[in-house]
C-alpha cells in the first residue's frame, strides 16, 4: 500500500514537471515569433524576398493600346477636322457653296464699289438644307442698308418655297482722311497746306470722326504728330469775329445786293449766328451769319 502511494506521488511529480516544461517551451516559441514579426515590420522587403521574385517572374508584361481617333467623314477635309457647327462661313458646305455666287451677284449690283469695301462672311447659322442652292433656283435677296453705321450687316436670302437664310457681310467705307505733314502743338492755328488727303477704309460708324477740307479757321487742342489723321474732336473753331469788331454785312436778294458796316455784339466762328448793330438799318440789332473773317450775311 505504501509502495503504491509512493508511486502515485512520483507519477504526479512527473506530470507536474512535464506541464512546466511544456509551458516554458510555449513561452520560448511565442517570444521567437514576436521577434520575427517586429523584424518583418521594420524591413518588409527582407521579410518576403521569395514572393517579390515570383511576382516579377510570373507576371506577364502588359501594354496599353490607344484606340485610333474616330473621325466624322462629313467634317474632315484635307486631314483638317472642321466643325461646321462652329463655323460661320461654312466654306465646305455644299448648300453654301451653291448659294454664295448668287449672294455675290446681288452685292456687286447693290453696293457701290467706290463707297464701300465688303467681305462676305457667310450664313449666321449652319445650313442643313436650302432649296435656293439649286443652280437654276430663283431667290430674292434683301436687307442691305447703305446708311447703316454698323460694320456688320445681315442680309436675307429667300427661296421660292419661303425658306430663308440670314447672311453676314462685313463692311468698310472709303473716306478721304487728312494726314498731317508736320508736328502740331496745342492752340496752333491749322492750315490746309500742312495736310494731305489719303483715301482709306474705315468702319462706317467712324465716318463722321474725320474732317472734310476745307475746315475753315480752326485751332488744334492737342498734339498731332506727322503722319497722324486729323479728327473732328481735335479741333476748336477760332472766333474770327469778336464782340466789338466791325464787319461787313451783306443783304442780297435776287435783283439787289446791299452791304452795311456793322459792329458785332457777340463773337462767332464761321457758320455761327451773331448779333450786329448797323447804323444804316432801322433796328436796334439784327442777326447775321459769319461767312469769313470780317464778313457776315444778314438773315
Amino acid at each position: 500500500m505504501l509502495q503504491r502511494k509512493k508511486n502515485n506521488k512520483k507519477t504526479k511529480w512527473f506530470y507536474f514537471q512535464a506541464i512546466n516544461l511544456s509551458l516554458i517551451f510555449s513561452c520560448i516559441i511565442l517570444f521567437g515569433l514576436s521577434i520575427n514579426a517586429e523584424e518583418a515590420s521594420v524591413n518588409p522587403s527582407a521579410a518576403a524576398p521569395a514572393v517579390q521574385t515570383i511576382s516579377e517572374t510570373t507576371t506577364p508584361a502588359t501594354t496599353e493600346t490607344t484606340p485610333p481617333p474616330t473621325t466624322n467623314p462629313e467634317t474632315k477635309i484635307e486631314n483638317k477636322t472642321v466643325s461646321l457647327t462652329n463655323s460661320v462661313n461654312q466654306d465646305t458646305s455644299p448648300f453654301w457653296l451653291n448659294l454664295r455666287p448668287k449672294i455675290l451677284e446681288y452685292l456687286n449690283k447693290n453696293i457701290n464699289a467706290n463707297t464701300f469695301k465688303y467681305e462676305l462672311v457667310g450664313p449666321t447659322m449652319p445650313m442643313k438644307k436650302f432649296i435656293g442652292n439649286v443652280p437654276n433656283a430663283v431667290i430674292t435677296v434683301s436687307g442691305f442698308n447703305p446708311n447703316s453705321k454698323s460694320d456688320m450687316q445681315t442680309i436675307i436670302a429667300k427661296a421660292a418655297n419661303g425658306e430663308v437664310v440670314s447672311i453676314h457681310i462685313k463692311l468698310a467705307k472709303y473716306r478721304n482722311i487728312l494726314i498731317s505733314k508736320k508736328n502740331h502743338e496745342p492752340n496752333e492755328v491749322l492750315s490746309i497746306a500742312n495736310f494731305q488727303a489719303e483715301k482709306r477704309t474705315i468702319p462706317p460708324r467712324d465716318y463722321d470722326l474725320y474732317v472734310d477740307p476745307p475746315f475753315g479757321s480752326v485751332i488744334i487742342n492737342t498734339k498731332l504728330a506727322t503722319g497722324s489723321p486729323l479728327k473732328r474732336n481735335m479741333l476748336v473753331q477760332q472766333k474770327i469775329v469778336k464782340s466789338g469788331d466791325y464787319v461787313r454785312v451783306i443783304n442780297e436778294s435776287r435783283h439787289l445786293k446791299l452791304e452795311f458796316r456793322c459792329q458785332a455784339v457777340t463773337s462767332g466762328t464761321i457758320g455761327s449766328i451773331i448779333t450786329v448793330r448797323c447804323p444804316d438799318i432801322n433796328k436796334a440789332s439784327v442777326k447775321a451769319k459769319v461767312e469769313d473773317l470780317g464778313l457776315a450775311r444778314l438773315l
